[in-house]
């Protein structure tokens, strides 16, 4: 979860350059000074979906 419109692009891009891969399962962007309850219930949106469902795979865990 990165913030800064643009930049943030960059720096995904940056990330998955540096993994060697194609795809980013995910990507969070906010911008538009949000308030700091809009900010929290996108951070917990956020860690509650990618934490919903345990992954087949074992990762993460």
């Amino acid at each position: 979860m990165v913030a800064g419109g643009g930049a943030s692009v960059v720096y995904a891009d940056t990330i998955a350059d540096m993994a060697g891969i194609d795809d980013l399962a995910n990507y969070g962007e906010y911008s538009g000074g949000p308030t700091t309850g809009e900010t929290k219930f996108y951070a917990e949106t956020l860690l509650d979906l990618m934490t919903r469902e345990v992954d087949p795979s074992g990762r993460g865990k």
